[in-house]
């Protein structure tokens, strides 16, 4: 569920939803691997929503999808390191 809270910054909930939590315990360790993640991730979101392409809802790239994408351009590029996560079940 997303909603914009009362300071307009858009906030995706997740409720009793594993997989979720999992994605967002992978991005929260990318953006601790390298300071310069979080940053650029939260431009190019800021880019892509002016551009109209950052709506899952509308039938274009998700949130999601588009920080894996930034986080598989930078792992080509040597840029960021990439690293293994055991995220089976009672791990996290």
């Amino acid at each position: 569920m997303s909603y914009v809270n009362f300071s307009g910054v858009e906030v995706d909930l997740n409720i009793n939803n594993p997989v979720g939590i999992r994605n967002t315990h992978l991005l929260n360790a990318y953006a601790r691997l390298d300071w310069r993640v979080a940053p650029l991730v939260l431009f190019i979101k800021h880019w892509a929503r002016m551009q109209n392409i950052n709506d899952a809802s509308q039938g274009t790239i998700s949130s999601y999808s588009l920080v894996l994408m930034i986080i598989h351009y930078l792992q080509c590029k040597l840029i960021v390191l990439t690293f293994y996560i055991d995220i089976s079940p009672g791990r996290i």
